[in-house]
């Protein structure tokens, strides 16, 4: 992985160092960087020439999870988060080529039992889900495993001149894993041009309502086939009607070249592609009464 141009491996160094050191935790290795980040070798002396932080513990050299991965976003690497976005692009062209006015997905939720423990395991979905799922009941498949059918409304809402302000802005930002401490400092956005989705349509709604927009901020899955993503995303009004907006997300596939403008212009709403469950992240199952490590799998059907 040595063939990146010094101007794209500078940014990348660029933008992990405007993330102050205090939020580091150094807690990744030499051979996590190649194996979980594909950083080879070559590529990570580079990085550490330009000023990669790291610690020395004896021999080995350790890195900050989400320096690393961030890293590998910025250069494109073949890592977990690309892989999702060829995922994410695929549902995007595919849904774009949908004609019907719904559209139907199958998700399968299922958590392990998390911990040893003495007695039976007692599963649950959480009830935002139950609630969000609709006139279909899920069904149980197995302990701790649901099969839920959904059907999103087709959407082909432009928000147009009515949003213009807020696609700038978003334009203006870039895409970047954040650490938890950061989650609320709008500070931090403002100062560095940086976000995540999470803290990128907390600062675009709030910049919004200075407008004088209704806006919220929710949370829920991103319907991406084959295996659903947690996500953040504003909710507009719009005349008499609220709709998903999230042109950071838009304009940030656009820019990696996962999205297609002419299809998924950043002032379009994505509301078919996403599942609302909230304002606050959701554990979708419990397991004896505590939320418990989820995945969730999508199929389109019907």
């Amino acid at each position: 992985m040595t063939e990146y141009a010094d101007s794209f491996v500078e940014h990348a160094i660029d933008k992990i160092l405007r993330v102050p050191s205090r939020y580091r935790r150094f807690n990744q290795c030499t051979d996590q960087a190649a194996a979980l980040h594909r950083i080879d070798e070559p590529l990570l002396e580079r990085l550490l020439d330009l000023g990669l932080p790291h610690r020395q513990a004896g021999r080995e050299r350790r890195f900050d999870a989400l320096d690393l991965e961030n890293i590998a976003m910025s250069l494109r690497l073949p890592c977990p988060r690309r892989i999702a976005l060829q995922w994410w692009s695929r549902t995007l062209n595919n849904t774009a080529e949908d004609e019907n006015n719904r559209l139907p997905y199958e998700l399968r939720i299922g958590a392990p039992c998390p911990v040893p423990h003495s007695g039976a395991c007692d599963f649950a979905l959480h009830h935002l889900v139950e609630a969000a799922a609709g006139s279909v009941a899920p069904q149980t498949v197995s302990p701790g495993s649901y099969t839920l059918h959904i059907s999103r409304p087709r959407c082909h809402i432009r928000f147009g001149t009515f949003l213009d302000f807020l696609v700038c802005k978003a334009k203006a930002l870039e895409f970047h894993l954040i650490p938890d401490e950061l989650e609320h400092d709008m500070g931090f956005v403002a100062e560095t041009g940086l976000a995540d989705c999470k803290l990128g349509n907390r600062y675009l709604a709030r910049e919004a309502a200075s407008e004088g927009l209704n806006t919220r901020l929710v949370a829920g899955l991103l319907l991406s086939r084959p295996v659903a993503a947690w996500h953040w995303w504003m909710k507009v009004q719009f005349g008499d009607a609220w709709y998903a907006a999230d042109p950071f997300l838009l304009q940030t596939l656009a820019t990696w070249k996962v999205a297609d403008t002419t299809i998924w212009p950043p002032d379009r709403s994505p509301e078919e592609l996403f599942w609302e469950l909230g304002d606050h992240y959701v554990y979708l199952v419990t397991h004896n009464g505590v939320g418990a490590p989820w995945h969730a799998g999508v199929r389109s059907v019907g």
